[in-house]
């Protein structure tokens, strides 16, 4: 698979089988150079120290530190590579992923998904490939939030959340990256549970968070939002697009 540009890689797997399947796969993609590999995170780290890798496969429970142990250790030297998890357990902050633009491979890894991963990688604008390490240590440092359900509680980043729309008695929360989670609450209740985050009520269905507004037309009563890569529309009263936007002017 040509590309022009070769990322020096460093893999980091604890699991001597999984470093063979992956470097084996790996071999057939010429835009990735594999300058070596380490089975623990201090090993991890004192490559990094000398060959400064531009890409790390990382696996995410070994012995020891983990994958996200390593993360901070890369913080603390001030390097930035890109990140991509492999991982026998899809629990591990998968959301996280995907909400910082990286990507997990689960094993064993396929070769199908290997190659999706370095298609979406090669087409990544030049000034995007770095910062990866830095967006995604922020996104875990963040508080959560929980949300009752019957059946238990949800526990979401609060930045993931777009808006919260009723159905009846119950209420659909969308996330950013496009999962909905349905609750067993009305949005009067859900809006309490969640008076902390400083959402919109911008009508008797719709609750907004209004760090995810992408546009708002007065003239149309048109309020947009951003999830999932593009925008969701939602006709709302003019009086409350007026609130609206009177709330992310203080914002600014």
């Amino acid at each position: 698979m040509k590309h022009t540009t070769s990322y020096s890689t460093l893999i980091v797997d604890d699991e001597p089988k999984s470093q063979v399947l992956l470097l084996d796969l790996l071999v057939g993609f010429d835009c990735i150079d594999v300058k070596a590999i380490a089975d623990s995170v201090d090993e991890a780290v004192t490559i990094c120290r000398r060959i400064f890798p531009e890409l790390i496969f990382l696996d995410i429970e070994m012995p020891g530190k983990n994958g996200f142990d390593l993360i901070t250790e890369l913080n603390l030297l001030n390097q930035n590579p890109t990140i991509i998890f492999i991982t026998a357990y899809n629990q591990y902050a998968i959301k996280a992923f995907k909400y910082s633009a990286f990507d997990y491979l689960l094993k064993p890894v396929q070769v199908k998904d290997l190659e999706n991963t370095i298609a979406r990688l090669n087409n990544r604008a030049t000034n995007s490939f770095h910062g990866s390490v830095k967006l995604l240590k922020e996104y875990l440092s963040q508080e959560k939030i929980v949300i009752d359900i019957r059946t238990g509680y949800l526990n979401i980043i609060p930045d993931e959340l777009v808006y919260c729309e009723a159905d009846g008695n119950y209420t659909t929360i969308h996330l950013f990256d496009g999962r909905t989670e349905t609750v067993c609450y009305n949005l009067k209740n859900i809006e309490n549970q969640l008076k902390n985050l400083n959402l919109c009520r911008v009508s008797r269905s719709l609750l907004v968070n209004p760090k995810h507004v992408y546009k708002v037309n007065c003239k149309e009563k048109l309020l947009q939002l951003s999830v999932n890569g593009g925008c969701k529309s939602f006709k709302v009263p003019l009086a409350k697009l007026r609130n609206l936007n009177q709330i992310l002017a203080n914002e600014i």
